[in-house]
């Protein structure tokens, strides 16, 4: 597993660009669940973890998948410890990403990709690393990984809303996914300014996602 360089041979679509309300053709939402929180409340830290799952079977075309936990503010700044891949490149690796709330002169971050191997248990973190009354600091990582594949943003806004994600762009097909039927988000922790939330209610649309507190079941294909 190594350090690799942002350099894959074709743009790649920003994730949760969606979230931000940018131009989203060729994305396809395909599973999600997500939590608001109660007013006046904020996230310090989420933990998330999941298992890298298999290769897909069709690597042809030019395909992205992202597969995330995440957190977001009020104006659609997200933070995202993200599983990625490109058919181009048939390897998943990590990708760290921060965008910036809408507004704002601060550009987004990321950190250095990272190959990891299919079967990799990980862990997804966002925490709120420092706070003053109009700043706070995320850092977006995964444990026990290098420091230069996280990255970190201060925004004017905290977080309070938290995502479960299967981001699939320019998906055609079934064999396109994992060969795996669903992704299983599970021990889920999530920590706000006034303490552990201890029965989060996830919603979703999909009626195919199981959720319970601490997990969320997403389906890869919903036809």
């Amino acid at each position: 597993m190594d350090i690799k360089n942002n350099n894959n041979s074709s743009p790649m679509p920003i994730p949760g660009s969606f979230i931000m309300g940018k131009e989203v053709s060729g994305n396809k939402i395909q599973s999600d669940a997500h939590f608001y929180l109660p007013k006046g409340e904020y996230i310090v830290k989420m933990k998330t973890t999941f298992t890298v799952p298999s290769i897909p079977t069709d690597t042809t075309g030019n395909y992205f998948l992202y597969l995330w936990p995440g957190i977001a503010s009020a104006t659609a700044g997200i933070l995202q410890p993200v599983l990625a891949f490109h058919s181009t490149y048939p390897s998943w690796y990590l990708h760290t990403y921060a965008i910036a709330p809408a507004g704002s002169s601060t550009p987004h971050q990321q950190g250095k990709d990272y190959d990891i191997a299919v079967g990799t248990e990980l862990t997804g973190v966002i925490e709120l690393t420092d706070k003053t009354d109009s700043a706070y600091t995320y850092k977006v990582y995964f444990e026990g990984y290098p420091d230069e594949t996280s990255c970190s943003q201060t925004w004017e806004v905290p977080s309070i809303v938290a995502y479960q994600f299967i981001e699939p762009w320019y998906v055609t097909k079934r064999a396109q996914f994992p060969q795996e039927d669903t992704l299983e988000m599970r021990n889920i922790e999530l920590y706000t300014n006034t303490g552990q939330v201890t029965d989060v209610k996830w919603v979703t649309d999909n009626p195919k996602v199981v959720c319970t507190s601490d997990k969320v079941i997403l389906p890869y294909w919903n036809k």
